[in-house]
């Protein structure tokens, strides 16, 4: 850990026993601070590979957090989607794919709880997560289950472009492409994202993906 770090993380675990103190006499009111500073430094522990003092300190934060959706989950249930996802990621890098499994999946309960309250924000949501539980299993090579929760987040991406194909047809050509790469199916249009991609050009990730389906189409 740099100098910068270490200073940084030094001044957070004194905020955080501050906020401790103040959560013992008045819980409902600090707990939030204390589960927001638990998240930042265990961020900072993962970005610099103390990964056992990141998941400790996650886990630490997810538990308040918790904790507070018992009193209101629709402020709280995507503060913990948030914490599940690092911890995801966490899990996916060190190649624990059951536990990575096993919060992908809490995730994608909880955004589909939060999308019947507000499909518009959260549906993207679903998507995504679909995308990364996809992506999962063609690690673990379980492609059929890879293959349908593609299938799954493509049919979501093709709703909401249908409603504003600006702002999430790169998300859209995105998938097909992840999806057709990963599980080796023809039924993935890349012509489709080809398309899409084009209309988005002057966009760095766009670009990216458009040089990568050139790359496809080589070893086609």
């Amino acid at each position: 850990m740099g100098i910068l770090e270490q200073k940084v993380t030094y001044e957070m675990q004194n905020e955080l026993k501050e906020y401790k103190i103040l959560a013992k006499s008045n819980p409902d009111y600090y707990n939030f601070d204390v589960a927001c500073r638990l998240k930042k430094i265990a961020k900072i522990y993962r970005e610099n590979k103390r990964l056992k003092e990141a998941e400790k300190t996650y886990n630490e934060a997810l538990k308040i957090y918790k904790e507070l959706s018992d009193i209101n989950s629709t402020i709280f249930n995507p503060y913990i989607a948030t914490i599940l996802e690092e911890l995801a990621v966490l899990y996916k890098d060190t190649y624990r794919y059951k536990d990575a499994e096993k919060v992908y999946i809490e995730m994608l309960i909880i955004y589909k709880k939060l999308a019947k309250l507000n499909s518009t924000i959260f549906n993207l949501n679903i998507a995504i997560t679909l995308d990364s539980l996809a992506l999962l299993y063609s690690d673990s090579n379980r492609l059929d289950e890879a293959e349908k929760f593609f299938d799954e987040a493509l049919e979501i991406y093709r709703r909401l472009k249908k409603i504003d194909s600006g702002r999430y047809g790169i998300d859209y050509a995105n998938s097909i492409v992840f999806a057709s790469y990963y599980t080796s199916k023809s039924k993935y249009n890349l012509n489709e994202a080809k398309d899409i991609l084009q209309a988005h050009s002057g966009l760095p990730l766009a670009k990216q993906l458009l040089e990568f389906i050139e790359e496809l189409y080589k070893v086609a």
